[in-house]
């Protein structure tokens, strides 16, 4: 289809508002379809390999209503040579003039828009995508040239604070909703939240806060002559409910957030709360005051199909801190400072992602096993059998379940055998015992061995012998908050 390039329309000028378009090597004698997607639906990559993001409800069609064009934003004023009715921005069972098929596309209001021509080959009125979103290969298809569709430039005048609907910092201008199009430049005149001398800047300092979702107004606004603009920044603003909880993968920490509208980006900031601790205080006076102490860890594109992130390699036992912002025409949010603990600051954007909640699960990691030893060695020495008495030290208070479902694999260096505290069919009695004193928080498992297993199998069984190191247990060796404790980060797992 041609042409192929973007091109740019403007509403209701004469002459710049429509755009015609030719398909070539259409099958002649066959119905074909015309649909205008929002070119935010459809991927052309530098090889013009084309795919669809916008999905029928069997996730394998791209349908006319996944365009998410309409009328009043687009329409087919022409096909064929033969005008249309209805403002139509989707035309059924076109035929080709020949292999031919020519058609004009109007534009009425913003929106960015691509015009797709299809050949229904299983005529179930949907272009037919793979999982990936790639038309079939029975489904012959054209894509032409985005039109990019402009309000035209608003008059000469004042106006009120209207919202921003569109940015191009490259070309200066905007689109403010009732307004129109409004250019800017140098030589005009700013200001930024308020009109006073100190609220002044330059055109730098405007495009630095300029954002889709702000407020502008203009006294006045001269396409001819200088401009007066006052812009109200209220976008990216805070993004809100970010959270934080312990990864599948060991010493790792999931990072979720709300989207925010617009955003192209959104850059994930890391600290401890040790380093955000006023003067060495409690953690319910941490104060969230200094930028600085965090540090950026990742960015995530704002298309991206997960808003998440997985923060790896992060030390145990310790309490981290996350805060996100989001990046809406390259102004990224600012940083919210005050104390967690503030009713205000509570109520207000920083806590939207809910410091307190993020601290605790943030700081809740695996637990491990900080001793392993042998208390009671009943029977012959050195050698495990009926009576034997361990405790295994947590550094964290652990779940009922380690006392009464956990598995305990240990080796003797050759082979291994397995302890169960099941309480039915298990072969040892487990009991969690008082908090460690040495250790706020940790608990202690004693586990009486019952019917003492044989390491090997067959011919070879055998009684074994200490020292026994736990090489593996199951996932009902776990914390308060359902963790299983980590093997690889324990500091001691030597039963002797």
């Amino acid at each position: 289809m041609s042409p192929d390039g973007d091109a740019r329309l403007t509403v209701g000028v004469t002459g710049e508002n429509q755009r015609q378009y030719t398909v070539s090597g259409a099958v002649a004698d066959t119905d074909h379809q015309i649909v205008l997607f929002d070119a935010g639906n459809v991927d052309v990559d530098a090889n013009g390999f084309v795919t669809f993001d916008a999905v029928g409800p069997t996730g394998v069609n791209a349908t006319r209503a996944a365009a998410d064009i309409t009328a009043t934003q687009a329409e087919i004023t022409v096909v064929n040579g033969a005008s249309t009715t209805g403002s139509p921005f989707a035309i059924e069972d076109v035929q080709p003039v020949g292999t031919q098929i020519t058609f004009t596309v109007q534009g009425n209001a913003l929106s960015d828009v691509v015009p797709v021509v299809y050949f229904d080959e299983n005529e179930d009125g949907f272009l037919n995508v793979d999982a990936d979103g790639a038309p079939v290969d029975a489904e012959l298809f054209g894509v032409g040239g985005a039109v990019e569709i402009l309000p035209a430039e608003a008059d000469s005048a004042n106006f009120t604070a209207n919202e921003v609907l569109r940015v191009n910092k490259d070309e200066n201008f905007v689109v403010v909703e009732n307004v129109g199009t409004v250019n800017y430049a140098a030589g005009d005149t700013f200001f930024v939240d308020g009109t006073a001398a100190g609220d002044q800047v330059d055109l730098d300092g405007f495009e630095e806060r300029l954002a889709r979702g702000d407020l502008l107004a203009a006294t006045p606004y001269s396409r001819n002559f200088a401009s007066s603009f006052e812009l109200t920044d209220q976008v990216p603003g805070q993004v809100a409910d970010v959270d934080a909880s312990t990864a599948d993968t060991e010493g790792a920490i999931d990072v979720t957030w709300a989207e925010k509208d617009n955003a192209s980006e959104y850059n994930i900031y890391r600290a401890t709360a040790t380093s955000l601790a006023n003067d060495g205080a409690a953690d319910s006076d941490l104060v969230v005051a200094d930028e600085a102490r965090f540090s950026r860890v990742a960015t995530v594109p704002g298309d991206a199909d997960d808003l998440e992130f997985e923060d790896t390699g992060l030390a145990n036992e310790t309490s981290y801190v996350y805060w996100v912002t989001a990046v809406v025409d390259g102004v990224e949010g600012s940083f919210v400072t005050g104390d967690v603990g503030d009713p205000a600051f509570s109520a207000g954007a920083f806590a939207a992602f809910d410091v307190a909640a993020t601290l605790a699960e943030g700081a809740t990691v695996r637990p491990i096993i900080t001793e392993s030893e042998l208390t009671d060695d009943v029977g012959l020495q050195g050698i495990l059998d009926d009576g034997d008495e361990w405790t295994i030290t947590f550094n964290q208070a652990m779940a009922p379940s380690t006392a009464t479902a956990g598995v305990f694999i240990v080796t003797n260096g050759s082979n291994n055998a397995t302890i169960n505290c099941a309480e039915t069919g298990g072969n040892a009695t487990c009991e969690l015992t008082d908090e460690v004193a040495s250790i706020t928080g940790a608990e202690t498992l004693t586990v009486t061995v019952d019917d003492a297993p044989n390491f090997g199998s067959g011919d070879s069984a055998a009684a074994g012998s200490y020292p026994l190191t736990i090489v593996t247990i199951n996932n009902q060796v776990r914390n308060t908050n359902n963790l299983v404790a980590s093997i690889a980060n324990s500091t001691d797992l030597v039963i002797n």
